[in-house]
């Protein structure tokens, strides 16, 4: 287990529809459980006002923070942090987070979902550029501008040790254990919403231009995080490469061990976001 270091905190920008599921569960796999802060992502809004109003000394209990946050926790730390987060291409984000919204019994706009368009739901929610957003620092709810995205851009190359992208997972695996010496004994997969057997439906070109446009500043965020991506990658090709070996290794345990490994992700993110509540 990757014991962290007391002179810095590591913060996980978690955005949403991003692949991040899996990548909780291998964080809280890697750190004690004791000293992980989670906000929980079905309540993140909640999580998040609760989290501003807690005293910035309940803070040193922890050194690493994960969940749908926006860049800027490390101001109110006791001590220097560094960050992570995972891109995604927005096109897809935004249909996964439609698809995501219709089939889930428990989200909260399943109904609103479930009775629109992708582009009728998309533009009720203004929930446009979130990425770019939350790199800024702003709250979900807030205008995303030209500014934020030039305040996103800075952020993620002044701040952030990876920005890793969803469409190249292991690659970004690989790239976390080279930066933070995570050891991955182990690899299942939780992506929720690609599993999912509920509706569904084509998305035309002309809807996925739409959405292109609507978040326009996410597209060229992501364009800039890969050209930052491939080219760390490719800077660190021979210890990428022993990594994603070791990962497909952590893969096929998972599938030895069967539910034994999900069994125990699950009392570990139970016990993070109990105890995250204590704060």
């Amino acid at each position: 287990m990757t014991q962290p270091s007391r002179k810095e905190a590591l913060i996980y920008v978690h955005l949403p529809k991003a692949g991040g599921t899996t990548l909780n569960r291998v964080i809280e796999a890697e750190y004690p459980v004791s000293r992980i802060y989670c906000i929980d992502p079905a309540y993140h809004a909640w999580a998040n006002r609760r989290l501003a109003k807690a005293p910035d000394a309940s803070l040193a209990g922890y050194d690493v923070f994960i969940g749908h946050m926006p860049y800027g926790l490390h101001e109110r730390l006791d001590r220097p942090a560094r960050y992570i987060t995972v891109f995604r291409n927005p096109v897809p984000r935004m249909i996964s987070a439609y698809r995501f919204a219709r089939n889930y019994s428990l989200h909260p706009r399943r109904k609103l979902a479930r009775s629109s368009t992708i582009l009728e739901f998309l533009d009720r929610l203004k929930r446009h550029n979130v990425q770019t957003g939350l790199l800024a620092g702003q709250k979900f709810d807030e205008p995303v501008t030209e500014e934020s995205y030039e305040r996103a851009v800075r952020n993620l190359e002044t701040h952030f040790a990876v920005g890793g992208l969803t469409e190249r997972f292991d690659d970004t695996l690989a790239l976390l254990m080279l930066r933070f010496g995570w050891k991955i004994e182990q690899l299942g997969d939780f992506n929720v919403t690609a599993k999912d057997k509920g509706q569904r439906e084509p998305i035309s070109d002309a809807d996925k231009r739409q959405i292109a446009e609507w978040n326009s500043l996410d597209v060229r965020l992501f364009d800039h995080a890969t050209k930052r991506f491939e080219r760390e990658i490719a800077e660190n090709r021979a210890a990428i490469d022993a990594n994603l070996a070791a990962i497909g290794r952590a893969k096929e345990r998972v599938r030895a061990a069967g539910m034994t490994y999900y069994t125990g992700a699950t009392l570990r993110k139970t016990a993070i976001r109990l105890r995250s509540l204590l704060v």
